[in-house]
């Protein structure tokens, strides 16, 4: 069986149709299965609050919570503040003033000994960051 020469140009055309199609099917498979690059980061983000919320008595650092987050320390500092409208270190400070005021309020503890439970080495930073009612 001989093929013209349309048939040929056909069955290339087809050919070429067919694997493009398996491209596109291949891209939407992918792309249902995995999440695009900027919902990665923005995750990557919430998984860095969520071990800041965790380690907040910890020495943190941009540093360390750009690792977890698996981006550079700038844009971590970029993304985090455009995710939450405030930045990880002052969010930082927030979470530990509130654990903080949940320990005054339930033990008689020592304003020195909250400040190192909840990570302020330095009971006067801890003063500085405010509390309302030091």
């Amino acid at each position: 069986m001989e093929f013209t020469k349309v048939e040929v140009q056909q069955e290339d055309s087809f050919g070429r149709f067919q694997g493009q199609l398996a491209f596109s099917e291949l891209l939407l498979h992918i792309f249902k299965h995995q999440n695009f690059i900027g919902n990665d980061s923005k995750n990557a983000v919430k998984l860095a609050k969520a071990y800041l919320e965790e380690h907040y008595a910890e020495d943190l650092s941009i540093e360390q919570l750009a690792r977890i987050a698996q981006v550079s320390p700038k844009y971590f500092v970029d993304l985090y503040k455009k995710t939450f409208g405030i930045s990880a270190m002052d969010y930082l400070g927030e979470v530990r003033l509130n654990k903080a005021k949940q320990l005054m309020a339930k033990s008689p503890t020592k304003l020195r000994d909250i400040a190192h439970q909840v990570g302020y080495h330095d009971s006067r930073k801890f003063k500085k960051e405010g509390l309302p009612f030091l």
